[in-house]
């Protein structure tokens, strides 16, 4: 385009003078025009596409600016959503591992009661064998008990017979006075007279008149007493308390003497005797007593924790009953002494010899420092003095011999171990020896005994042997008729009898 302009511009100036009228020049000209005009057209368009492209240049730039910002956008939304996966796996994290503490804490807490459930089975099993136990006892008493109403329904069908007969004979009675008083050769006869006299005595009479029933007897009285026979359980007194109207029973139990109070009430026209704390009511201290000897006064809630009256004590002057005391001469009790190998070793007897005043004397043979020895008391009325005229004096002989069971008599010796024929019958070797528990004499068995425990036991004293249920336990010696010797587990000791079985 540019040449093709040069060369018009050339041709121009060449026909300068008659260019105005050359037809080429007109043509040329023409084209020129055109050229120009072409020229002005493209300039246009090269400004329009100068334009264009400078639109075209913003608008990449503003896309390229757009883009810039959908990249950070996205790496915005990218990291906002790496933040967000963080985040929600901590908190996963979080909840995985309370959830994990608490699923320990919940084993911990079941295994803490899946052990306290096998305590409470085990006691279950326990309270089920005693149920279980308590169950036969029951049936037992109650056996008993229908056979004791069945008693007691023929017992009071005679009382009444002998009522009816009572009153017959009274009215006889009262008939043969008349006839005597208008005929005095009429006599009455002397048995029925006695049999009357017999029934209609006092309960009040009767009951003073029983070996086991002790008037204005205190609680510290009827102990000392009791100290005799705390080794034999069921041994029992009745007492009426100079301080009160009610009575009172004492009695033996686990070595421990026990003091119930024995309850009256007056009930369809009648006093009625029971024990307190029991709701079986009697009438006359005599059934009650005699009930207690054939059924057990429950002392708990667990196994053999119960008691039956079995030994009656005797009233304080009595002393001729006690175990202590035997009618033997002066050689009789020395030999007695010198089969029995124990310092402290006594007995009561009857002195050969009178004190100097004719007053009544006893004596006490004691085996003391491997010597026998004879001391003299001297009976005063109800009182008892040993030592002469400047000894010690005391109210009754039961209480001279509870005091120097506790106080040495001769030396350092204490009367500690009562002897009687009975008890030396129950040798069965000539070593004795003394059993601290129950103060009563053993002999040594040539063959061991070996038994097996029904019970669990445990010791209550130092002398006594714990063992549990199923265990064996040897060298086993039969001490005494409820309590036994053994040995388990390294110790040695005493256990009741009724809790193990032999082992054949």
């Amino acid at each position: 385009m540019e040449q093709l302009l040069e060369e018009g511009i050339d041709v121009i100036k060449a026909n300068q003078g008659n260019m105005n009228q050359d037809p080429y020049y007109l043509q040329k000209k023409k084209q020129l025009t055109a050229c120009h005009l072409e020229d002005s057209g493209m300039q246009s368009l090269d400004t329009s596409f100068a334009i264009a492209t400078s639109q075209v240049k913003k608008e990449r730039e503003a896309n390229k600016r757009l883009e810039e910002k959908l990249q950070k956008l996205k790496e915005k939304h990218r990291i906002q959503h790496m933040l967000m996966l963080t985040n929600t796996g901590s908190a996963l994290s979080r909840i995985r591992r309370g959830m994990r503490m608490e699923i320990e804490e919940l084993i911990l807490y079941l295994t803490a009661n899946k052990s306290d459930l096998e305590d409470q089975n085990a006691a279950i099993v326990e309270n089920k064998r005693e149920i279980e136990y308590l169950q036969e006892q029951i049936s037992s008493t109650s056996v008993q008990l229908l056979m004791k109403r069945k008693e007691n329904e023929a017992m009071k069908a005679d009382i009444k017979k002998e009522k009816q007969i009572l009153s017959n004979q009274v009215k006889l009675l009262y008939e043969k006075d008349e006839v005597k008083e208008k005929d005095p050769k009429v006599a009455v006869p002397e048995k029925m007279e006695e049999s009357t006299e017999k029934k209609i005595l006092p309960t009040d009479t009767l009951l003073f008149d029983q070996p086991w029933f002790h008037a204005e007897l205190t609680r510290n009285d009827a102990e000392m007493l009791l100290d005799d026979y705390k080794d034999i359980p069921g041994a029992f007194l009745v007492r009426e308390p100079a301080s009160s109207t009610n009575y009172a029973i004492s009695f033996i139990f686990q070595q421990v003497c026990n003091h119930m109070m024995i309850q009256q009430k007056f009930k369809e026209g009648k006093m009625k005797y029971y024990l307190f704390r029991y709701h079986l009511k009697f009438d006359s201290i005599f059934e009650l007593i005699e009930y207690y000897h054939q059924y057990p006064i429950i002392m708990g809630q667990t196994q053999n924790t119960f008691v039956m009256l079995t030994v009656a004590v005797p009233k304080i002057n009595d002393y001729e009953a006690r175990p202590w005391f035997s009618n033997v001469s002066k050689i009789e009790a020395e030999d007695m002494l010198n089969s029995v190998l124990l310092d402290g070793a006594f007995l009561v007897r009857p002195s050969s010899q009178e004190s100097e005043d004719g007053k009544k004397a006893l004596a006490i043979s004691l085996r003391g420092n491997d010597k026998i020895c004879h001391i003299r008391i001297t009976k005063d009325g109800e009182q008892f003095t040993i030592g002469g005229p400047a000894g010690f004096t005391f109210g009754n002989l039961i209480e001279l011999i509870y005091y120097y069971k506790y106080q040495p008599i001769y030396l350092n010796t204490k009367l500690t171990h009562p002897i009687n024929k009975e008890i030396l019958e129950q040798k069965t070797s000539s070593a004795l020896m003394q059993s601290p528990h129950l103060h009563v004499y053993e002999s040594i068995k040539e063959h061991p005994i070996t038994v097996h425990a029904l019970y669990d036991f445990k010791a209550r004293r130092a002398d006594e042997l714990s063992f549990e249920c199923g265990a064996v336990i040897t060298n086993v010696e039969k001490i005494h008729e409820d309590w036994w010797r053994g040995e388990y587990k390294g110790s040695r000791g005493v256990f009741p009898a009724s809790y193990v079985k032999e082992i054949l």
